[in-house]
């Protein structure tokens, strides 16, 4: 069976959770739109800024759990992932995008029937 890559999709608060470690605050009145009391008059607004491993997991807005491919296929079994055209099993656990997090290979049965 064809599989395409399919990434799961996170909200920002959970990507940004995830990958705390990675991500920088740029302190600055221009750019920053965040705070961290935006009731407090003396807070400085700050931006997030990604390092380039996981900005590709980032797509219009949406959060993913690997860069979405929908051109990353290979043919696996019906209970299988895909990542750079190599399949992985169910609960397969590793770091297949490179961007120091343990992702799992998680298949919806339901989706494969």
């Amino acid at each position: 069976m064809t599989l395409t890559r399919e990434c799961a999709e996170y909200s920002s608060e959970v990507f940004n959770t995830i990958h705390k470690n990675s991500i920088t605050r740029i302190y600055s009145s221009s750019e920053g739109t965040l705070y961290d009391n935006p009731e407090d008059p003396f807070d400085v607004p700050y931006a997030l800024e990604y390092p380039e491993s996981i900005s590709s997991q980032i797509v219009s807005d949406r959060y993913y759990a690997c860069p979405p491919n929908g051109l990353d296929t290979a043919v696996c079994h019906p209970y299988s992932c895909v990542y750079n055209g190599i399949c992985y099993g169910n609960a397969t656990q590793g770091d297949f995008d490179i961007d120091g997090i343990i992702e799992m290979c998680i298949v919806d049965a339901r989706d494969r029937a």
